[in-house]
């Protein structure tokens, strides 16, 4: 490779890196500003929010609850032999869950211009397991993200977005390279979009004082997998997610960065900032080529479903 292109991989690569800080800077309406330089000391808003929440300012009432039915539902969908009867059964218990997992599988029917999908069996029978995963986790978190405030909602849109796409690449990486069950990563993807929300709702509790952009960027830094971490145990989810997300390496932490800044590389590439080759070329850093060409092709026709 050329040094020009080598040089250019090499700050492609570096770019995923601080892809967190990248999505949460556009997240944050601040995308036409330049991106901060990381503070020499942190300021004392952010000090004070920090220990707010160490001290537990979002535990008890401010997290949100586990579903009920999620440990029956993992189960179920981690037996092979369950039937798709039995999963539109369990899923058939909580009605709001049943009501937004058909909301959002007709939104994609209806998008292709298919026929309505009129009951959880049929459902159930037409997505697949996987595309019974996806949807799944998706119906769990979503109606959390629906409730935000008005002023959060393109903040809420631009995470959810990633979200998905996260947790898609990341199910996908967990089941063809990490050879692990990808269900616990299609949900520990979307928690810390759901954790930044949660500290944004609560910052007048948690400061203060008002924050500014960069402000509240180095807080959602700094304590967004901490929260997700926190989540994911509420929700009684396995250890090793709540590990990954609070850092802790191996196959789990693998996966989750890897569907993190794959999400990220398709969002440049969709919003035409990156080109599909050099973004590819820049995910090799983090699996082999085949890999990365697996997921992107499997992310293509999960969006094109979608």
């Amino acid at each position: 490779m050329p040094p020009p292109q080598q040089e250019q991989a090499q700050a492609l690569v570096a770019a995923l890196a601080q892809s967190d800080t990248a999505l949460l800077w556009s997240a944050l309406d601040s995308a036409d500003s330049p991106l901060p330089p990381p503070p020499v000391v942190e300021g004392p808003g952010v000090a004070q929010a920090r220990a707010r929440l160490q001290a537990g300012a979002l535990s008890g009432q401010a997290l949100p609850r586990r579903p009920q039915l999620l440990p029956q539902l993992m189960m179920a969908l981690n037996d092979p032999a369950s039937t798709a009867s039995k999963l539109a059964g369990i899923i058939g218990q909580d009605p709001v869950l049943a009501a937004t997992l058909m909301r959002i599988a007709n939104s994609a029917a209806h998008r292709r211009r298919l026929q309505p999908l009129e009951s959880l069996e049929r459902v159930v029978v037409k997505v697949g397991h996987e595309g019974l995963e996806r949807l799944l986790s998706s119906a769990l978190v979503q109606p959390v993200l629906a409730l935000e405030e008005r002023e959060l909602r393109g903040f809420a849109s631009i995470l959810w977005r990633h979200g998905r796409l996260a947790s898609a690449a990341a199910a996908d990486h967990a089941r063809i390279v990490e050879r692990i069950d990808p269900l616990p990563l299609q949900l520990g993807s979307l928690l810390p979009a759901l954790s930044c929300l949660l500290v944004l709702r609560a910052l007048p509790a948690l400061a203060d004082q008002p924050l500014d952009a960069g402000e509240r960027l180095q807080l959602l830094l700094a304590s967004q997998y901490r929260v997700a971490a926190e989540i994911s145990r509420r929700w009684e989810l396995p250890e090793t997610l709540a590990q990954a997300l609070e850092g802790t390496p191996g196959q789990t932490h693998g996966a989750l960065q890897f569907g993190r800044r794959m999400a990220w590389a398709w969002m440049q590439v969709e919003d035409g900032v990156l080109d599909q080759d050099q973004a590819r070329q820049a995910l090799s850093a983090l699996a082999s080529p085949h890999a990365v060409d697996w997921v992107w092709q499997r992310l293509r026709i999960i969006q094109d479903n979608s």
